[in-house]
């Protein structure tokens, strides 16, 4: 069975990848070597992280899709951690006429219920309202997609001796066994959360998602810890490796300072016993489930 089924018309019907169908015929030298050729580049393709959508399963989630156009495997599992239970079926249907494509079809796909409006001055209280359940349903998930982000940083950021994730698990690790309350252990672990799309900035981006579920100071240190950073590199490249003098007098650059010197710059040993993103999960989970803007939990101290 090929990799690439293609109909009569040259176009996709399926796609099959498994280690059951890894069987060739036999075939000349030269057609083997191209044979081969394309399906390496194939395989990169499937694990690259550019096609690749990664997300956990909460206990009464169900995921449908048809198995010959959509690749699908799952990530591995210590039972250390706990227990998982999957339930499989297989469902025979008849394939449409026609690919779903198309603006309605894609409203369907997202749930039926549409606003009525094209331009947002147009909108009734009706449609806002059931905007703001889908809001809510979207947020409701927030811990989820976090986590998901975070697996994703296992392939980023060439060069260091540990991936762009184990970087962050072992600073969250660091954190915890330091003491470090929980809004500063979710730090640690997602301080560099923003890193791949805003290398620039991703300070910002990472403070700016936690800023609605923790104290000012932990924003703060989120926020400056790239610049705090360059205090270790900085002079190696020509720049001011003591750019974050600017902030000397601020009440959190002694903490911001620490957060650097103990649990940053120091994480990126392979050897360092690091705990696992599971661990850290019902933490994850704890404070992304907080009302965001609470008082209790975003007010500076007084």
């Amino acid at each position: 069975m090929p990799p690439i089924e293609l109909d009569a018309a040259g176009r996709i019907r399926a796609v099959h990848c498994s280690s059951r169908l890894d069987y060739v015929d036999f075939k000349p030298v030269a057609e083997l070597d191209r044979f081969y050729r394309a399906l390496t580049h194939f395989d990169r393709m499937c694990r690259s992280p550019e096609f690749e959508i990664r997300f956990r399963l909460d206990p009464g989630d169900l995921v449908m899709f048809d198995n010959r156009r959509l690749l699908h495997g799952r990530t591995g599992f210590d039972p250390a951690e706990g227990l998982r239970h999957l339930q499989g079926c297989l469902y025979r249907w008849r394939r449409a006429a026609q690919p779903v494509s198309g603006p309605a079809s894609r409203r369907r796909m997202m749930g039926g219920a549409t606003v009525s409006f094209l331009e947002m001055k147009h909108g009734t209280r009706e449609d806002y309202l059931l905007l703001d359940q889908s809001g809510a349903r979207l947020r409701s998930r927030t811990a989820r997609r976090l986590l998901a982000a975070l697996g994703k940083l296992d392939h980023s950021l060439a060069g260091y001796k540990v991936s762009r994730l184990e970087h962050s698990l072992q600073t969250a690790s660091r954190a915890e066994r330091a003491g470090a309350d929980e809004e500063l252990v979710a730090a640690a672990l997602l301080h560099d959360l923003g890193d791949e799309l805003a290398p620039y900035n991703h300070a910002e981006i990472a403070a700016g998602i936690l800023r609605p579920y923790v104290r000012a100071e932990v924003t703060w240190i989120v926020e400056q810890h790239g610049l705090f950073q360059a205090y270790y590199y900085a002079h190696h490249l020509g720049g001011d490796r003591n750019m974050r003098d600017r902030h000397r007098a601020h009440p959190w650059y002694e903490a911001c300072a620490g957060f650097c010197e103990n649990w940053d710059q120091a994480s990126f040993d392979p050897a360092y016993p690091t705990l696992p993103l599971g661990h850290f999960e019902p933490l994850v989970q704890r404070i992304f489930s907080r009302a965001a803007h609470d008082p209790r939990y975003v007010a500076p101290p007084a």
